[in-house]
């Protein structure tokens, strides 16, 4: 597998033209939709509420408050460092690219740097936050050339990353309270849609999120054991969205044929706006799956080790550490037993097996978003 690069969904391409250009087409967000009228019809309350899907309204407005807390920390440390002439110890913590999906590159390291920094305020050590942003070899180069202390990554890229590079004290990101993910491919309830080989040839639209890094390799593997060609192959055309809405709305409206989605996200956009609940169906939906962790690195000893890790545990009893983890989507990070990743090895094993010489990335890439736009 190409390091840190998953084999579907992104930075693929598709074997059809790309989607028309945003100019060309209807807002999806709006809860709207052109009938053969010309007329808007319009979804009740589908357009209020699914703005609500998202658990902040601006990613960068979080990060912009919680920077200037830090900053004004920082100061004070580098102040009273000066007046003892100590030197401050640095806290690396490296992010793969995948869990940062969509953040163009620069925003990514900010949003690293700041996560790095709320850790060392939460714990109160004296520490310099230095974060790193990349795919799976840069995580294997920080820990063994740059002592680098932890990484944030996807559970595929961690089991690779341990064989290399022992690592140490586990850790889950929660979300909903639970370290597991499923994924669903929904389509309408009147498509007329099945099962999987009624998709041929057919568009389906990914949500683009930090805790779908499992996703495209569920999928293709699922092709794969009803012995169906690639998915870049099998599909009309395949494209990621950034918000819930813009990829279970044009299910709805019947302008996309499936999705694919976290059972969470489809659950919650059902929850607020029930008819698309009634209209839309599992065709098939996925194990249970942890989607990232957080390990520290066995190989650098660091002098406040332990204190980072409780600092890590309680970020959500703070206001600040609370902001953090809501700005990411998630409740608390708690410590991992390597055992709750059972399945999720079989299943990363199994697509190794099945798919990793033969299947290739497909999706086209959405546009990137900016620290600047909401979620």
């Amino acid at each position: 597998m190409p390091s840190g690069d998953p084999p579907l969904g992104m930075g693929g391409t598709s074997n059809t033209p790309s989607a028309p250009s945003p100019t060309t087409r209807p807002a999806i967000s709006s809860g709207q939709w052109p009938d053969g009228t010309g007329q808007w019809p319009v979804l009740p309350n589908v357009g209020e509420k699914c703005r609500l899907v998202s658990p902040v309204s601006s990613r960068a407005a979080d990060l912009l408050r919680i920077a200037v807390v830090l900053l004004l920390a920082f100061i004070t440390l580098a102040a009273r460092s000066a007046e003892t002439n100590q030197p401050i110890e640095q806290l690396r913590i490296f992010f793969s690219s995948r869990v940062l999906h969509g953040v163009q590159k620069d925003d990514a390291r900010a949003a690293a740097k700041t996560w790095t920094q709320t850790v060392i305020r939460e714990t109160g050590i004296r520490a310099e936050a230095c974060s790193d942003v990349g795919t799976l070899d840069d995580a294997i180069a920080a820990f063994r050339d740059k002592g680098t202390h932890a990484a944030s990554i996807p559970t595929d890229d961690y089991f690779k990353l341990n064989e290399q590079m022992k690592t140490t004290h586990l850790f889950f990101p929660m979300n909903n309270n639970s370290e597991f993910e499923e994924y669903v491919l929904l389509v309408h309830a009147d498509s007329g849609i099945t099962n999987l080989s009624n998709l041929k040839g057919r568009t389906v639209t990914f949500l683009l999120h930090h805790r779908m890094t499992l996703a495209d390799k569920w999928l293709e593997l699922t092709l794969a054991k009803h012995a169906l060609p690639p998915a870049n192959i099998f599909f009309g055309s395949v494209r990621q969205e950034l918000k819930p809405a813009k990829v279970v709305l044009p299910v709805f409206f019947r302008s996309v044929d499936a999705c694919v989605i976290t059972r969470r996200g489809f659950e919650l956009m059902t929850e607020m706006n029930p008819q698309v609940g009634a209209n839309s169906r599992v065709l098939i939906a996925s194990p249970k799956l942890v989607p990232n962790v957080l390990c520290f690195n066995s190989r650098v000893p660091s002098p406040f080790g332990e204190r980072v890790r409780d600092g890590i545990r309680a970020l959500h009893l703070s206001i600040v550490g609370q902001q953090m983890l809501t700005t990411f989507q998630l409740d608390r990070i708690v410590d991992a037993s390597p055992d709750r990743l059972k399945s999720t090895r079989e299943f990363v094993d199994d697509y190794e097996r099945t798919c990793l010489a033969t299947r290739e990335s497909i999706v086209v890439p959405a546009k990137r978003l900016s620290a600047r736009d909401p979620l």
